[in-house]
């Protein structure tokens, strides 16, 4: 079973390693992820832009605000929910965010905590997050995230995934690692970002991605984009 391959840690554990990255996350998260500004962002925005004109948006890690300031200034949704653990996050995303002609609220909370009212969005999105959570959590997450979206709402997940070959999972960090240093980031810390990825982080495949999406009720299941160990799926309710 998938609970006995994926360890199980509570997503506080991850809080300390982003909360220091707040003042540079979009620097690093560029070096580490690659594709991230000219295919993840745009694609998840897009997404979620269309469904969301003069709507309403939950963000799950909303990290830095980054993404919700383009679909703000895009596609003019009538209110924002930002759901961020870190604190210091959530101060950087005001800042960002605080002149924006729309109503934002933050949630300073993990997403397994969050809670609101059935059919409250227009659409949901997650960012490289919920690979950080257990796969217990990762369903009922995904199982409330349904109950929330309107009829015919979507979600974008985007998210870091494993492979059910090792080697070809280890070849992709591999790649990322080398990636990440020619761009600027230090031997150290693409060390740890990467003894991090192996040994904590709580990722699943595709495949197991798509059946928690299914079971919770998601039809029309779709990879729009997947690059390295990188993944972009839309599902709509």
């Amino acid at each position: 079973m998938p609970e006995k391959l994926i360890p199980h840690h509570p997503p506080e554990k991850d809080q300390s390693f982003y909360s220091d990255l707040e003042g540079r996350y979009e620097i690093e998260v560029n070096r580490f992820v690659p594709g991230y500004k000219d295919k993840i962002v745009p694609m998840v925005t897009m997404e979620v832009g269309r469904k969301s004109h003069k709507g309403v948006v939950l963000d799950i890690g909303s990290g830095v605000g980054n993404i919700d300031e383009i679909i703000i200034d895009k596609f003019a949704p009538k209110s924002v929910d930002l759901v961020e653990i870190s604190e210091s996050m959530i101060k950087e995303s005001k800042k960002r965010l605080k002149d924006k002609n729309c109503t934002l609220r933050f949630h300073k909370m993990s997403a397994v905590d969050f809670e609101t009212e059935p059919s409250s969005y227009d659409s949901v999105l997650s960012n490289l997050v919920i690979h950080n959570l257990s796969y217990d959590d990762k369903v009922r997450l995904i199982n409330k995230i349904y109950s929330w979206l309107q009829e015919d709402g979507i979600f974008v997940w985007a998210d870091l995934v494993r492979f059910s070959d090792p080697a070809v999972f280890e070849k992709c960090l591999e790649e990322r690692k080398k990636i990440a240093i020619s761009m600027g980031a230090t031997e150290d810390f693409a060390a740890e970002n990467f003894r991090k990825e192996r040994e904590e982080d709580c990722m699943i495949t595709v495949e197991q991605m798509a059946a928690i999406l299914k079971q919770a009720g998601f039809q029309n299941i779709e990879i729009i984009w997947t690059k390295y160990n990188e993944v972009i799926i839309r599902a709509t309710k």
